[in-house]
């Protein structure tokens, strides 16, 4: 229950272990976040810490404060908040966690385990409320608290994310730092927008925080809320390794390259199967000694990388653009770029393109390429695509011009960016037939239709060819 507004603020000295502080935490589980509200804070709208306050000033009876040292320092124990979202049977993060802030300074000058990003990742106790965005936050409800212990590769993958982020600032170049270039550990962007200086050039940067990636967050979330079952790892959970995760993911496909289907299949006493969507990755999981899905082992899904099949043709071209998932209409339309789906998707998934290129007969297994879009690219080429299209909808001219063939058949053309319009990206449509629809924000002008056939966003095969060549 929420502790007396009348009693001082003693009870830091008081918590002795770990344990009693999670017991503390576990007796506001089920409790609304407005019964734990001693000091108002849910009051202050633009307060956006103001949960993870509760938590300190109301629940443990700790004083707020913004210090680089833990929470509950006597413990060497930070407090994070966590807000979960119900999706069909488990639970997803609300956001990424936000760790500490990036100061490009002191990035450069300390290495990870001297760093105060590493002392509140290294323990931390999280408590976890439910997120209904139909609701106030005060009526959120508390959740399951737990007490978060990183393994051993997890901690290397944190390092090296640590001192890639610190190679780019002490070389001056901190405005080439994107999020999807780490694996776990990444600099997401915060505040208003307000660009600061760094060290070693005079190029402005955006302001910085140190944060786990969604992905990572949701790993977390189904490994201590019981959600995790059998998920496979390609590597020994608490093995170090002496190269990169992709370097080492590489050397494990290595013995595999030049092998054609046929071969790959008889290797590893694969269906025959020719017609299979999955057979590709399917090779791929037998390359690392798995038997599900690659992108749902522990160190992808964690991760947040997605594995996708690139086939070459023998002239150097590929024939399909690679496809997301459909969108809908209503979100686009509601949606501000900086804070939209599309971009944080962007920004934070990885892509491990498992690629096979046909010699002219058949088609060999390349190699696998690790990419991710880098933020400049998003801002400069993947929001001009999102705005108009938002435009477009938001105004109701979905449909230029409408066509019927001599079969009967009608064709629509739409206002919606086209990959002639744009060197990287474009939409089209996605569903099933033209019967596979959602719902517009805006009667289309033209034809009136409430609705319209799902669209989604597509990577230009043109531009997947400059990815797999490296340009």
């Amino acid at each position: 229950m929420p502790r007396d507004t009348k009693e001082p603020n003693i009870f830091a000295a008081t918590y002795k272990s770990a344990e009693e502080v999670l017991e503390a935490l576990r007796s506001a589980a089920g409790h609304r976040i407005k019964e734990f509200d001693i000091n108002h804070r849910l009051e202050q709208s633009g307060n956006k810490g103001a949960i993870g306050q509760v938590v300190e000033e109301g629940v443990l009876g700790i004083p707020v404060n913004s210090r680089a040292e833990p929470d509950i320092a006597n413990l060497d124990l930070e407090l994070k908040t966590i807000g979960l979202i119900k999706k069909g049977s488990t639970y997803v993060a609300k956001e990424r966690l936000t760790i500490d802030t990036l100061n490009y300074s002191d990035v450069c000058q300390q290495d990870f385990y001297s760093s105060s990003v590493w002392k509140k990742l290294r323990n931390m106790v999280i408590m976890t409320y439910l997120y209904d965005p139909d609701s106030d936050r005060g009526d959120f409800v508390f959740g399951k608290p737990f007490i978060n212990k990183f393994s051993n590769y997890e901690i290397q993958q944190f390092k090296r994310d640590y001192e890639y982020i610190s190679y780019l600032s002490s070389a001056g170049h901190a405005e080439d730092i994107s999020e999807g270039d780490t694996m776990i550990l990444a600099a997401c962007t915060a505040g208003t927008g307000a660009l600061v200086n760094q060290p070693f050039s005079s190029v402005k940067v955006k302001q910085r925080k140190f944060a786990l990636k969604p992905a990572a967050v949701n790993f977390m979330i189904r490994k201590y809320l019981g959600a995790i079952g059998q998920i496979e790892n390609i590597f020994v959970p608490h093995e170090v390794h002496n190269y990169s995760f992709e370097v080492e993911i590489e050397n494990k496909v290595r013995p595999y390259v030049g092998m054609t289907e046929a071969e790959l299949r008889s290797r590893f006493s694969l269906s025959s199967n020719e017609t299979m969507k999955n057979r590709y990755e399917r090779y791929v999981a037998a390359m690392l000694g798995i038997k599900g899905r690659v992108s749902d082992t522990s160190e992808f899904s964690q991760a947040g990388i997605q594995v996708k099949t690139i086939r070459v043709e023998a002239n150097g071209r590929i024939k399909e653009s690679l496809s997301f998932p459909a969108f809908k209409f209503t979100d686009i339309a509601k949606e501000d770029w900086e804070s939209s789906k599309l971009r944080e998707m962007f920004v934070n998934t990885r892509y491990c393109f498992a690629v096979f290129t046909n010699d002219g007969h058949e088609y060999k297994f390349s190699g696998l390429k690790f990419w991710n879009f880098k933020e400049r690219d998003i801002d400069q080429y993947v929001k001009p695509v999102f705005e108009k299209l938002k435009s477009v909808l938001s105004d109701g001219y979905i449909v230029k011009e409408v066509n019927q063939l001599s079969n009967g058949r009608v064709i629509r053309k739409t206002n919606f960016p086209g990959m002639s319009e744009n060197p990287i990206v474009h939409v089209r449509p996605h569903g099933q037939d033209a019967n596979d629809t959602y719902p517009l924000p805006a009667p289309d002008r033209l034809t009136g239709a409430t609705a319209y056939t799902k669209q989604c966003f597509w990577i230009n095969n043109s531009y997947l060819v400059k990815i797999i060549k490296g340009k």
